[in-house]
This record gives structure tokens, sequence and C-alpha cells, in this order.
């Protein structure tokens, strides 16, 4: 199974990956067994990840332009797949990442997802397609993953609520990247936890999913978990999600 990733950065691979691999080895019970996946599950690119621009920055079909009205994330993200559409070692799944810090982005995505709206009905993507969207940012993943797992001293907690007037841990989407509070910054705030928490991302992409269903729905954990279990588990055997 070829899964390509398209994402902003190492971080959101990372996540992407270890979450996937993860959650296919719970699902698919002939997996369960296998502490190393790649004779199963490749990743495209290799040893890297796609971005969206390098992705969509080719030619299009003039169609698409007309296909989404208004909708300028689902104009971008229809031509990256159709780009992943060109790719000579074509997919059969794709993780799409971006940051959420617009709901109006995620809208778009998941429209883009459903195919090339055209009159003749709605054309599909010749692969499947995992949504991941971390809102705020995926800092905010690591936050609530390393809090909800019990790696987060109190003390830390204490002091955020102090200065926030929340815990980041429990309240992620009041974290931001975009209002210029630096103590409200994601990036900031994860970057003080791991100096407090040795290996704090480790622990946040193995907490257990007892964790990953405590964090919050507005974060969008729950929702890529969903995705994959949706789309990717049945790929591998599994049964859907």
């Amino acid at each position: 199974m070829l899964i390509a990733i398209v994402a902003e950065d190492d971080a959101h691979t990372r996540v992407a990956r270890r979450l996937t691999d993860r959650r296919l080895c719970e699902r698919v019970t002939w997996l369960a067994d296998h502490d190393d996946l790649a004779p199963f599950r490749q990743w495209l690119p290799a040893d890297r990840w796609f971005t969206r621009s390098q992705l969509a920055g080719g030619a299009t079909p003039r169609h698409l332009h007309g296909a989404f009205p208004g909708d300028p994330a689902a104009l971008f993200a229809a031509k990256v797949f159709f780009g992943l559409e060109g790719l000579p070692q074509k997919p059969a799944a794709v993780i799409f990442c971006h940051d959420g810090d617009r709901a109006a982005r995620e809208d778009g995505y998941r429209s883009a997802r459903q195919g090339i709206p055209g009159k003749r009905g709605v054309r599909a993507w010749s692969f499947r397609i995992v949504l991941m969207v971390p809102n705020p940012e995926v800092e905010a993943w690591f936050i609530v993953l390393a809090g909800a797992a019990g790696a987060v001293p109190q003390a830390w907690r204490d002091d955020m609520r102090a200065t926030l007037g929340f815990d980041p841990c429990r309240e992620p989407t009041r974290m931001t990247s975009t209002s210029g509070d630096r103590n409200r910054d994601v990036k900031v705030i994860w970057s003080a936890l791991e100096r407090s928490v040795p290996n704090a991302e480790q622990i946040a992409l193995e907490a257990p999913w007892a964790a990953v269903d405590a964090v919050p729905d507005e974060c969008g954990l729950r929702a890529f978990i969903a995705d994959v279990d949706g789309e990717l588990v049945p790929l591998a055997g599994g049964p859907p999600g």
C-alpha cells in the first residue's frame, strides 16, 4: 500500500506517519504482530514529503478552475490532488496535511476531496484521501497528547493557566498562530513544554488511544484518526471505521 504525504514540514510528516502506523497495527489484525510495516506500507516520497506548491504548480485542466467558484482552498487542494494523479508512481492513498488556522480552509479541503464537479457529475480521485488538519497548528496536538498521557507536570500547567488564563492541554484552540500574542503562540508554548518534559514529542506520539479519545474535538486530532480508520484501515484489510 503506497501512501503519499503532502505536508507543510517534517513535524506534520512525523505525526502523520507515526499515528497512521500505530492505527493500522491497532485495527488490522494481520499487521498486529509486525514491528516493521515497510513490507506492507510504503511512503511516497520515501524519505521526505510533497509540498502543496510542488504538486499544485504544474499545468491543470481548464475546467478545474471553474469547479470551485469562490472557494480558493478547494481549488488549491484540487490542484494538489490533480498533481498526485499525474505522478509516475500513483499512490493508493494520500494524507493531506495543513494547519487549520482558518475554518474555511478545512471546508474547502473537504469539498475538493469529493472530486471534481462537472456536467456529468463528480469525477472522483483515483486514491483515497485522509485530511490531517491540526487546529491551530500541529504543535497543539503534541501538547494535548502529552497532557492526556499524564506527562505534563501539574506545576507547568498551573504556570500556563496563570499566564494565559487557560490550560493549553485542555483548551488547545485558545492557543494561536496569528494573533501576535507571543504568550499564546502555540509554537512558543510547545517549546516551553519540550524544555520541561524530556522526549515530549515521543511521549505524545505514543500516547494510548484512550488519551486520544480524551482530546477535544476542536483541535482536529480525532477527525484525523477517524479518517485513517475510514480510508486507510479498509485498504489494509481491516474493518471500516
